[in-house]
């Protein structure tokens, strides 16, 4: 996968910011390749599946982005870099296109040098390794 500064608006970006950014778990291709799935968190903290929900290309969708990156603590961050952004296209930021505003908000986080792969898809450990593994791990070895 590019750098999020390369990448065009879509689902890989979308799956980038639901990671980084939102707090998703676990996001992964879906299997007809339509777009990715993983697992946000709900107001009480649980894992709940969801598909991924397209950040990228809708300004309501992106408009969630303002008060989660002001609940970690990175507004002021995401604003600098949005500013940065809009000016280098000649646009106040406050008609930033929601592209530009998932770009910033990977800066402001700090996930622009994470962007290079999203989780590899991983193969389940095998049963017997599993098994080996939990055991490993009751009785107090690594």
């Amino acid at each position: 996968m590019r750098a999020a500064k390369d990448l065009k608006a879509g689902a890989e970006l979308d799956a980038l910011v639901a990671e980084a950014v939102m707090g998703w778990k676990n996001v992964r291709r879906e299997g007809d390749g339509a777009g990715y799935r993983g697992k946000r968190p709900d107001k009480l903290g649980r894992f709940r599946a969801a598909r991924v929900p397209p950040y990228s290309t809708e300004p309501r969708e992106a408009a969630a982005l303002g008060p989660r990156l002001e609940q970690l603590g990175r507004l002021g961050k995401f604003l600098k870099e949005l500013e940065k952004s809009a000016h280098a296209e000649g646009m106040p930021a406050e008609w930033a296109p929601p592209d530009h505003l998932c770009r910033a908000a990977l800066k402001a986080v700090g996930a622009h040098r994470a962007a290079t792969a999203l989780r590899a898809q991983r193969k389940p450990p095998r049963r017997a390794e599993a098994l080996r593994h939990r055991r490993r791990r009751a009785s107090g070895g690594r």
